[in-house]
Order: structure tokens, then sequence, then C-alpha cells
């Protein structure tokens, strides 16, 4: 994986109210950052899956990582 080094100086705050939302119920997206705001560093989504709604299929990104974590 290579190192990326942003090309910003200022924080990217997006509050929940102010994200762009994308889907509607049982899965909603909310984009938080995107790559253009990091200077190409992460994009931040918060994906929201109401119950029996599945996730995202087997997939694979050759140049990004993911990372997840889960709230119940």
């Amino acid at each position: 994986m290579s190192l990326i080094v942003p090309d910003f100086t200022e924080s990217v705050v997006v509050h929940h109210a102010a994200a762009e939302v994308i889907g509607q119920h049982p899965v909603t997206v909310r984009l938080l950052a995107d790559s253009s705001s990091t200077g190409g560093a992460l994009s931040t989504q918060r994906v929201t899956l109401g119950n029996g709604a599945d996730g995202a299929k087997p997939h694979h990104h050759a140049n990004s990582a993911e990372l997840f974590y889960l709230l119940d």
C-alpha cells in the first residue's frame, strides 16, 4: 500500500444534518467527507442498514483500503 500525503490544511467536519444523503430506507448513505475535500487521503460515509437490509456484496478495491465499524 502506498502512502498518500494529503494536500489540504484545514480540518474536514461535516455535521450529520449537513451531509449529502444517498438512498432511502432501508439503506441510506451519508457522505461525510469525500476524497476531494481531504486531498485524496480518505473518504468517509455513514451507512445505515435497516432491519433485513443487505450490506455490500463481496468486492475488492485495488487502490484503497476499507475500514468498518459496527454500531448496534
